[in-house]
């Protein structure tokens, strides 16, 4: 109650010089930390979290570290979040763009985040831990590629293609992870990416076969197709709508039926122009 009324003194007559700057450190200090919290829950919705998920976790950690009252707002393109201390209120907005689904680091962000409510990691230690898992790639990328060729191939066997489909089909499907990477960079926006994709996928398939290749390509570009899918786009959709997130729900729904509308027409451009 004493710090209380001191605090209030400041607020309203400027007074004492020395309770200003023990306040504006404790502000300072919980806006960073808000930052940091904002920054991991960016780092879970671009990796494929649901929002409900993403709302919870940043609820959680921040009560965990005294905030009495925590409001949050979450879509697929944006979280606000205001935090209420003692030292006063902090609201933080942040823009998402660009989901990369991975879901080992969205596995170690779930760790973090249990870890931070617990207590066995330190708020200055957060920093450090979400640019070890937003900068760590998993695998690698030369074994994503092989990944990309070999998912390709199973998938083109198991919708009846021949043994010289499905290796079409995975020299494709890596050429396909090079191009992703490559848009990736340049923050080409996902519908345009897929149908570009969709596009150079179809036109293999069906030129080596207009070219005298003995192979099917239909068969071939399945493979492709599957690889391209938005499958987990259209789950999170689905989760979302059912746990009352509508809003996000819909917008997620949207994009899954643009990007599926993308691999269609992608895929049947090349299909028409070589009948």
């Amino acid at each position: 109650m004493i710090l209380f009324e001191k605090r209030k003194k400041l607020r309203y007559t400027y007074g004492n010089s020395s309770w200003e700057e023990i306040v504006l450190d404790q502000s300072t200090a919980n806006s960073a930390l808000l930052t940091e919290i904002l920054d991991l829950g960016e780092q879970m919705l671009l990796r494929g979290a649901e929002v409900g998920r993403v709302e919870d976790t940043i609820t959680r950690i921040l009560r965990a570290q005294g905030a009495s009252r925590v409001d949050v707002f979450t879509i697929t393109s944006s979280i606000v979040v205001t935090a209420h201390w003692p030292e006063g209120p902090v609201t933080q907005t942040r823009r998402i763009s660009g989901i990369q689904y991975d879901m080992t680091a969205l596995t170690r962000l779930n760790a973090l985040s249990r870890d931070i409510c617990s207590g066995r990691c330190a708020p200055d230690s957060i920093r450090r831990k979400l640019d070890e898992i937003a900068h760590g790639e998993t695998y690698g990328f030369p074994l994503t590629v092989l990944f990309y060729g070999l998912a390709s191939l199973v998938f083109s066997l198991f919708f009846g293609g021949s043994l010289l489909d499905g290796m079409i089909s995975a020299g494709v499907g890596m050429l396909l992870r090079l191009m992703m990477r490559v848009l990736d960079r340049l923050q080409v926006p996902g519908v345009a990416s897929t149908l570009l994709c969709a596009v150079i996928g179809g036109f293999f398939a069906h030129g080596l076969s207009h070219l005298g290749v003995p192979c099917a390509p239909d068969k071939v570009a399945i493979g492709n197709i599957m690889l391209l899918v938005p499958g987990i786009a259209m789950t999170n959709a689905i989760r979302d709508m059912f746990t009352g997130d509508t809003i996000s729900g819909l917008l997620r729904f949207c994009e899954s039926l643009l990007l599926s509308l993308a691999l269609a027409w992608g895929f049947a451009l090349p299909s028409a122009l070589f009948l």
